[in-house]
């Protein structure tokens, strides 16, 4: 499953099209959704390497 957060649209027309009242306003779209491919998965580097605790 995948997801996208849409944050640039015209909110007057998202307003008109989801008949939201005037207290109401559109911030984000989310969409969400399978896609037809699989993605490669991402290579990660070892928390080891990156992250450094100090006591």
């Amino acid at each position: 499953m995948t997801k996208d957060v849409i944050a640039a649209f015209d909110e007057d027309k998202v307003s008109q099209i989801l008949q939201l009242g005037g207290d109401l306003r559109p911030v984000a779209i989310i969409a969400v959704g399978h896609t037809e491919e699989q993605p490669e998965p991402v290579a990660r580097r070892n928390a080891d390497d990156v992250v450094k605790v100090i006591h």
